[in-house]
């Protein structure tokens, strides 16, 4: 059996829901604003106790200052230095301010006069940071940096100041002051749970210290310590990376001393008050968890109950029992109950559930009267439907034979449609052949256009041909000419040539007869004889010239034979082809011609072929407007014989019809007074 489900699990839920989230939102803001408090009070602590610090320093730079100033003022550094008075009075000083520690005087050449027995005889005053500092800074008070003494093991701090006496010899006197009391400070402080407070040098050497663990410590290298050291304002706060708020550090920088103060809590310093916050918050949500699930589960038991009255009223009207909602039955039952009760009586004013009874029970009187009228129209209804039953049968009948009568006429016009449609067809399939035709009688025209163009394009190409060819023959005849020309030419250099040979043989022998009398001149004939024989050099030279032009004429002259005969042959080939050309100028006339005489013959086979497109359109429209006449006169025939037998089954379906409602209207005679019951209160 399948679980019921239920909605009052929802409501709980979310009343739960709706309860625990301002819960929730408390214990967050609670704790929030619980731990900005304790950061906020930190910060408070850790800003006195630097500022503490830096009071205590102050305080003690005065007194240091004071006491400096004082005994400056005695008799005994007024005059010349007198070191036995002046060890007097910084003795006296010693132990009446019990500030001043290791008090000492020193003079440029290293004599001195100290409080302190435990200095070494070659002690040199000179050497030291506070006589050095001292004169540096004279006519000013000299802090030295804290550093550890060596008598008493703790840190100190001293303090120096230039003097001149009478004679201007310049002295110093320095003297020590202890922290003691800044660390006496420190312990008495109390910086949230487990904070620290200290006194650091510029050198990152802790010096004082609530916690005495980290006196003599050197924090130089750590964050905190290089945050502070480079801040630029005197005081303030600074946050090392990854950490928390409750871990800011606060400082205060002193400038005559070159310290700082410096206060931090750890990382856990208000986790025990966190921890106990939480804890509280959570045994405080289990508390009001609890009763508000207690509070929940009865909102949600007297809901559901309030639910169950109105789902059991339903049921009974779902079962065919129509009785308003009574609140008789929760008068003399338990509180619930009676404000169960309460929560459903009818009050058309009242609440939600009230105004729900009082409609639904209104719902229950109307719906009451219209069943009692149902059963009353529900005899009228079966007499009619026997009345209507008879009728719809004699219309059947009549409407069967109306459809046997147009079923006949739609199958002979559905014959003469077909018989039409198919001629509609073959004369369709004579279209496609002419117009296959037409269209191959249209391709045959642009084809020959086409070779008709072509034709002439080749007519005009032939003839710029013969045009460039006849340009060529004349150039070709000039050429031929030239050739001659210069092969006439040629011969007359040859001629000359000739002639330059027997000049060189005559020149030759005038040089053989110049040095013939040149030998029988003797002596007075040499020089002659020199110029006889380059003469005949020469002349052999020329005579070997002349032999070699003569043989390269006779090599021109043959090439420009051999070249005027070729000339003239190709001129003469020249000529046939500018025949040959002409003959094919003519043949492409010819056809150019008798293509234009095809063409005008398929042009008249076009028009034909258009004409008898033309008169086979008409006749095809004629015929398609008389398979449409047909065919819309059989539809309409098919379409009124489908209709009649619509009408058929339609009459058959009603007559059908008619039946059920004859027998539902006596079934819901019978129903009605069977299953439905008016119940009064």
């Amino acid at each position: 059996m399948a679980r019921k489900k239920s909605v009052s699990k929802w409501i709980a839920g979310l009343l739960i829901i709706v309860a625990v989230i301002p819960i929730i939102v408390m214990m967050t803001s609670t704790y929030l604003s619980t731990k900005e408090m304790l950061v906020d009070r930190s910060d408070r602590d850790k800003s006195a106790a630097v500022a503490m610090i830096d009071h205590s320093q102050d305080s003690l730079h005065k007194t240091a200052q004071k006491g400096l100033t004082g005994i400056l003022k005695q008799p005994a550094f007024k005059g010349s230095f007198n070191l036995k008075q002046i060890a007097a009075v910084i003795s006296a000083a010693e132990t009446e301010n019990g500030t001043i520690e290791n008090a000492i005087f020193a003079t440029s050449d290293n004599k001195f006069v100290a409080n302190s027995k435990k200095l070494s005889s070659n002690f040199k005053p000179t050497s030291r940071p506070w006589y050095q500092g001292a004169i540096t800074h004279q006519g000013q008070i000299f802090w030295s940096t804290p550093f550890v003494d060596v008598n008493t093991g703790q840190y100190v701090m001293s303090v120096s100041k230039a003097v001149r006496d009478s004679k201007g010899q310049v002295g110093v006197l320095s003297f020590n002051i202890s922290y003691n009391a800044v660390q006496q400070a420190l312990a008495k402080l109390q910086i949230g749970r487990t904070g620290n407070a200290m006194l650091v040098s510029s050198s990152g050497i802790v010096v004082a210290s609530k916690n005495k663990k980290l006196i003599g410590k050197n924090i130089s290298k750590t964050e905190t310590f290089n945050q502070v050291k480079q801040a630029s304002s005197l005081k303030g706060s600074v946050l090392p990376k990854h950490e928390t708020a409750i871990q800011r550090v606060y400082y205060r920088k002193d400038v005559n001393s070159s310290t700082v103060g410096i206060a931090q809590t750890p990382k856990n310093e208000i986790k025990p008050e966190l921890s106990a916050i939480v804890k509280t918050s959570i045994v405080v949500a289990i508390i009001m968890l609890i009763l508000i699930v207690l509070m929940a589960g009865t909102i949600t038991a007297i809901f559901k109950r309030v639910i169950n009255v109105f789902v059991s009223a339903f049921k009974q009207v779902g079962a065919g029992k129509f009785q308003k909602i009574s609140t008789k039955s929760f008068e003399n039952s338990t509180k619930i109950d009676k404000l169960v009760g309460k929560t459903v009586q009818a009050d058309l004013n009242g609440d939600e559930f009230q105004q729900l009874t009082a409609h639904f029970n209104k719902m229950i009187d109307s719906t009451g009267k219209l069943v009692k009228s149902i059963q009353q129209e529900g005899g009228k209804v079966s007499e009619m439907s026997d009345s209507l039953l008879g009728l719809s049968k004699q219309t059947s009948k009549a409407t069967n034979e109306v459809a046997q009568t147009i079923t006949g006429i739609a199958n002979v016009t559905s014959s003469q449609a077909e018989e039409t449609q198919k001629s509609v067809e073959q004369l369709q399939d004579l279209s496609a052949i002419v117009k296959t035709m037409r269209d191959n009688v249209v391709g045959i025209n642009k084809k020959s256009q086409e070779s008709s163009q072509i034709n002439q394009s080749n007519i005009r190409t032939v003839n710029e041909v013969k045009d460039n060819w006849h340009r060529e023959l004349a150039k070709m005849q000039q050429l031929t000419d030239n050739m001659t020309e210069t092969n006439g030419n040629i011969q007359n250099i040859g001629k000359i040539v000739g002639v330059i040979n027997g000049i060189s043989h005559q020149t030759n022998l005038l040089a053989l007869n110049a040095s013939i009398e040149a030998a029988s001149a003797g002596e007075a004939g040499k020089g002659f004889a020199v110029v006889a024989a380059e003469i005949s050099k020469l002349s052999e030279q020329s005579k070997k010239s002349t032999k070699e032009i003569e043989e390269l004429i006779d090599k021109i002259r043959t090439q420009s034979q051999q070249m005027v005969k070729q000339t003239t042959d190709s001129l003469a080939g020249g000529e046939k082809q500018t025949n040959l050309i002409k003959k094919s100028i003519t043949s492409s006339q010819e056809v150019s011609k008798r293509s234009q005489l095809v063409i005008n013959e398929i042009q008249k086979l076009t028009d034909a072929s258009q004409k008898i497109v033309a008169v086979q359109n008409k006749v095809l429209e004629n015929l398609e407007n008389i398979s449409a006449s047909t065919e819309e006169n059989s539809a309409g025939t098919e379409e009124v014989s489908a209709n009649s037998e619509e009408v058929l089954a339609t009459m058959e379906e009603f007559t059908g019809h008619i039946e059920d409602l004859n027998k539902i209207a006596d079934q819901l005679k019978k129903n009605l007074a069977k299953k439905f019951q008016i119940i009064s209160d």
